[in-house]
C-alpha cells in the first residue's frame, strides 16, 4: 500500500452524492494497480487543469491533477494515451461527471 492513500473496498466507496454532502477534500482513485489522490470538488482543482482541459489538453490536464509525485509514478509505467484517458475516465467516474470534458 502506497503512503499516498489508503484503498478502499469497492462496496465501501462513496457516492459522488455522499462525498458532496460529507465534505470530503479529496477522493482515492483505485485504477489497475495504483491508487491517486485527487480534490473531490471541481472548484478545488487548480485552474491550470480545468485550462489544459478547455485547450484540449486532457494528458496535460490529468498531470496537473496528479501533481508531480503521483504523476511521476504514472509515467515510470510507460503509459500509452489510453492509459491516461482510461485513468482520467476512472476520475471522471468516481466525481459523477457525465463525461470527462465536465
Amino acid at each position: 500500500m502506497t503512503d499516498i492513500a489508503r484503498k478502499q473496498p469497492q462496496d465501501h466507496k462513496k457516492s459522488a452524492a455522499q462525498i458532496e454532502a460529507e465534505g470530503d477534500p479529496t477522493i482515492v482513485v483505485a485504477w489497475r494497480d495504483f491508487e491517486f489522490t485527487v480534490p473531490a470538488e471541481l472548484e478545488d482543482w487548480p485552474v491550470e487543469v480545468t485550462l489544459a482541459f478547455e485547450d484540449g489538453k486532457a494528458t496535460n490536464a490529468v498531470r496537473l491533477l496528479l501533481g508531480t509525485e503521483q504523476w511521476a509514478r504514472l509515467v515510470a509505467t510507460k503509459p500509452r494515451n489510453r492509459d491516461i484517458n482510461s485513468l482520467f475516465e476512472m476520475i471522471a467516474e468516481r466525481l459523477g461527471l457525465v463525461a470527462a470534458g465536465n
